[in-house]
């Protein structure tokens, strides 16, 4: 059954006539939306006698904002506590992030590490209410790195049935096949984790990580897949990005860069 909604007296923006300060705010607008679709924003819109109106005296509809980088499990200031946490608590957790960041106006949301298919189809039969997600499933880390948040005194355990935010691989058949489990589910992206950071306990933070060959098949298999990818969190020297890295679609947290960095990353950051 088709709902329509109108909000009447509500301020928005021209995007028609912008300026050179910006865009211009025009109040006294209605907003009409159809099934979840803006239809019509007009101080005189054509609105069906059915639709349910709301009064908006002195409220702002503002445009959709979008996050591209996020993670909703990151609950926790150490990545590594949510790995022995149950899914389920971590999960309620998420719903919660996911929920505030709606009400902060982000309708869309990309999550470079964690999140999957189950908080996606959650949100999409609104279950809970949250932006849209566009998950990547888990990071692909190698041994040591940005993802591997096994304390030196422990051996590794590549268990995957608790919360976490990336999945160790070495070698090139492992990340394929890593690349590949996350594609499987639906993931709308690969995150490859090509240095160290503050949060992983092994890995300096100026650390570069993953061999060309690695790379270049995770490249591949997102390609192959029809994904763009891999999203990179990338230390990101000019040595660093004359490989199979440059083919990389996306870079993030970009601790230390060269010229030739600067040149690529600003083109390499599509948002679904």
């Amino acid at each position: 059954m088709t709902s329509t909604v109108a909000g009447r007296h509500i301020g928005s923006v021209d995007q028609d006539e912008p300026t050179a300060n910006g865009l211009v705010e025009v109040w006294n607008q209605t907003v009409v939306v159809q099934d979840s679709t803006i239809m019509e924003v007009s101080a005189a819109p054509t609105v069906l006698p059915s639709a349910f109106t709301h009064d908006g005296a002195g409220q702002f509809a503002c445009p959709g904002l979008i996050d591209a980088h996020v993670h909703v499990n990151a609950i926790s200031g150490y990545l590594g506590d949510i790995e022995n946490w149950s899914q389920a608590y971590t999960t309620a957790h998420a719903a919660r992030r996911m929920h505030e960041m709606l009400a902060r106006g982000f309708t869309s949301v990309r999550d470079t590490a964690g999140a999957d298919y189950g908080l996606a189809q959650a949100v999409d039969e609104e279950l809970f209410i949250g932006p849209r997600l566009f998950f990547g499933g888990r990071a692909l880390s190698q041994t040591g790195g940005h993802a591997d948040f096994c304390p030196p005194s422990v051996t590794h355990d590549p268990h995957q049935c608790c919360a976490g935010v990336g999945v160790v691989c070495d070698g090139v058949s492992a990340v394929r096949r890593a690349a590949r489990e996350q594609l499987r589910t639906g993931a709308f992206h690969i995150k490859v984790m090509l240095s160290g950071g503050v949060s992983s306990p092994t890995d300096r933070i100026d650390s570069t990580q993953f061999s060309d060959e690695e790379i270049r098949a995770a490249v591949e298999e997102a390609s192959a897949f029809n994904r763009y990818g891999p999203v990179t969190n990338s230390v990101a020297y000019t040595e660093f990005v004359t490989g199979p890295q440059a083919a990389c679609n996306g870079f993030g947290l970009i601790t230390a860069s060269a010229a030739s960095v600067s040149s690529i990353a600003p083109r390499r950051s599509p948002v679904p």
